[in-house]
């Protein structure tokens, strides 16, 4: 089958969740399919083509990311149905090469809100929208104090819901990680019976690799461009690490990705980054042990 799939990160480096999940989910689709990839990409990252041509017949991509907004908002966009940041980064091109590369396609896969917005109108051909998130938003609201902020988050919420269920009713199927997502999407009346929990996974082939064991040495896997992941290494390296260097030696090592280091480094000067998702794989095997600080999530 010829599968078109459009992703609203580049999945090669794999060096945060969204690219992890994106890059071994198409390498087992190509197993069985035809795949062209239409991706947004990253001015540092267009040069990692060759490595998704081994599973991609053919893979295309528009400078820019869904998740980064980056052009001017105009006061229309603020009532518009779609929540700003999609507005934002809304790109013609790529709905002119998803457009294009439609009819030449069997079925198609948007991985994420951020590509799933050019697929909703293309109802000739199966379309599965994989990993479908409502909980980041969801808490940003549920777990902040009474006052003006909950206030901007609830509508936020009441925005970002009602876009989400549309996306889905859009689909023939839609992906969550997790019971909590699928309930995320009961929650704002999504039709449960198209939607399937596909929970992430890791590469079974990296755990049979041997561990080197340096004791001092503890592993954040997660990638600090993410804001939970960042503020949870905050919290760790500022409150939780002193106490443990009192009592010995202490490194901590944030193997994901490294897009925001820099300034994670000056906010927090306590823990050293891997440079390369080379590199990190090189350090997960000689950690003594894992970090697995952060927000209760999807």
């Amino acid at each position: 089958m010829k599968l078109l799939a459009v992703s609203s990160w580049f999945p090669c480096p794999p060096d945060n969740g969204s690219k992890l999940r994106a890059f071994h989910l198409l390498s087992q689709l190509a197993n069985h399919h035809d795949i062209t990839l239409l991706s947004f990409a990253e001015s540092n990252e267009d040069g990692n083509q060759r490595a998704l041509k081994g599973f991609c017949r053919e893979v295309r991509t528009v400078s820019g990311n869904p998740n980064r907004p980056a052009g001017a908002l105009r006061a229309r966009d603020l009532i518009s149905a779609t929540p700003r940041s999609y507005v934002q980064t809304y790109s013609p091109r790529m709905q002119d090469l998803v457009d294009a590369a439609v009819p030449h396609h069997d079925a198609a896969v948007a991985l994420q809100v951020g590509a799933a917005i050019y697929l909703t109108k293309h109802v000739t051909i199966p379309r599965v929208f994989d990993e479908a998130e409502a909980g980041v938003i969801r808490d940003q609201f549920h777990t902040h104090a009474a006052g003006p902020a909950r206030w901007r988050h609830g509508l936020t919420w009441w925005k970002f819901g009602r876009f989400l269920r549309h996306l889905v009713e859009s689909f023939d199927r839609t992906t969550v990680v997790s019971d909590r997502e699928r309930q995320h999407l009961a929650d704002i009346h999504c039709d449960l019976s198209a939607i399937r929990i596909v929970p992430n996974g890791v590469d079974r082939q990296s755990l049979k690799q041997k561990n080197e064991l340096r004791p001092g040495r503890l592993i954040y896997p997660g990638s600090v461009t993410y804001s939970a992941n960042l503020e949870a290494v905050r919290f760790f390296a500022g409150e939780i690490l002193p106490l443990i260097k009192r009592a010995r030696p202490a490194t901590f090592l944030v193997t994901g990705s490294t897009g925001s280091v820099g300034a994670a480094r000056r906010a927090t000067p306590a823990f050293a980054a891997a440079s390369s998702a080379a590199n990190a794989r090189s350090c997960a095997r000689s950690g003594s042990s894992a970090n697995s600080a952060g927000r209760i999530s999807g």
